[in-house]
Parts: structure tokens; sequence; C-alpha cells
């Protein structure tokens, strides 16, 4: 375990995911905001959790849609939580 900014693995994950996303006509949709805080890991399997994520999430989805891939740090307040949400949408239903 070492600190990782988790942005670096997410963000070599969804370069691999580009010609699945075009070949099913589905739109990605990163919202990242601010600057996020390290967390503790293994950068090459957080990178492997988020290429499974989006995967599932697009095995999930026939063609056009959106896939949402969310960050935010939910530390404000003293907590110490930080959201990586990866979600579908496909004819109006989200699945989280």
């Amino acid at each position: 375990m070492e600190p990782v900014d988790i942005m670096i693995p997410l963000g070599d994950t969804l370069p691999l995911i580009g010609p699945k996303l075009e070949a099913q006509g589905i739109t990605l949709r990163p919202i990242t905001s601010g600057i996020y805080r390290q967390v503790l890991g293994n950068s090459s399997e957080l990178e492997q959790l988020s290429l499974n994520l989006c995967l599932n999430a697009l095995e999930a989805m026939d063609s056009g849609g959106e896939l949402t891939v969310r960050v935010a740090d939910l530390s404000q307040g003293g907590g110490s939580a930080l959201l990586v949400e990866v979600s579908d949408r496909v004819a109006g239903f989200r699945t989280t």
C-alpha cells in the first residue's frame, strides 16, 4: 500500500474503454472537481478495479446511453471519504 492519487489509475483506465464506448455509441461523462486527497492503495489494482467497473457498466448497456464516472472529495466537515462512482444510463434509466 502506498499513497495514490485516484485520478491517475482512473485516468489510465478511461482511454482503454474508448474503443468499446465508440463501438456501442456510448457517451462518457466524467465529473471531477477540485483537488483530491491521496488514498492508500495499489495503483495497478485501483486501475483494474476502475476498468472492471466501467466494463461491467458497458456490458449492461445497449447501444447509445451515457457512462458517468464521478469523483468527489467528501472530506468536508472533517470526514475522510473519497467517492468514486461509475453509473450508466440508457433510455432514462440509471444504475449505480
